[in-house]
C-alpha cells in the first residue's frame, strides 16, 4: 500500500511539473461526503466521529429532508430537489457544488474533497499531498468505462479539487 502512495505521488509530482509552489501554509479542506438519509445513524456517524473530524469543515450530503439532524448531531446538507439514488448522484453532486459556491464565503477552502460515506481517509496525508499546488487542478482517479473515452473522476475513493480549479469549472455546469 505505501508503495501505491508512493507511486501515485510521484506521477502527480511529474503530472504537476509548474503547478507546484513553495508556500508551507497550510492547506484548509473542505469534505463533503455523499451518504442517503439511511445511512445517517450508521456509515456518516462513524466517519464524523474518524477522519472527517480531521476536515477544516465537513458535511453529509443527503436528498433526504432530515431537520432532526441538522446542525445537531451531523453537519448535513440537504438536497430537496433529487432523490438519494444511483442515477441522480450527478445531479445531487452538482446541486450541492451550486448550494456551496452561494454560501455568504464560498470559498472558505482552498480545497473541496468529495468522497463516499464508505470511504476512509488518512487526512494527514491528502493534507501534505495536497499543500504546494496552488494552480487548477483537480485529483482523483479518472474513470473510464470499457471502451469509451475517459469520463469523470471516480467518487468512490474521493477527489479534491481546488479553489481555482472550482472557479473555472463551476459557471459551465
Amino acid at each position: 500500500m505505501k508503495t501505491l502512495f508512493l507511486f501515485n505521488f510521484i506521477q502527480l509530482f511529474f503530472f504537476t511539473n509548474g503547478l507546484i509552489s513553495n508556500s508551507t501554509s497550510r492547506q484548509r479542506i473542505f469534505c463533503v461526503i455523499k451518504t442517503f438519509g439511511g445511512n445517517l445513524a450508521t456509515r456518516a456517524s462513524t466517519v464524523h466521529q474518524t477522519w472527517a473530524s480531521r476536515c477544516d469543515k465537513h458535511v453529509f450530503l443527503t436528498a433526504a429532508n432530515l431537520t432532526k439532524w441538522n446542525n445537531t448531531v451531523l453537519p448535513i446538507l440537504n438536497l430537496h430537489d433529487v432523490s438519494d439514488n444511483y442515477m441522480e448522484l450527478s445531479v445531487k453532486v452538482f446541486d450541492a457544488l451550486n448550494q456551496i459556491i452561494q454560501e455568504p464565503q464560498p470559498y472558505d477552502f482552498d480545497w473541496l474533497f468529495m468522497a463516499d460515506d464508505d470511504t476512509y481517509v488518512i487526512m494527514e496525508h491528502l493534507r501534505e499531498l495536497l499543500q504546494h499546488i496552488r494552480k487548477p487542478l483537480a485529483f482523483g482517479h479518472l474513470f473510464v468505462p470499457k471502451n469509451q473515452a475517459p469520463g469523470h473522476l471516480s467518487g468512490g475513493a474521493g477527489y479534491a479539487i481546488n479553489t481555482a480549479a472550482l472557479r473555472r469549472m463551476l459557471p459551465n455546469l
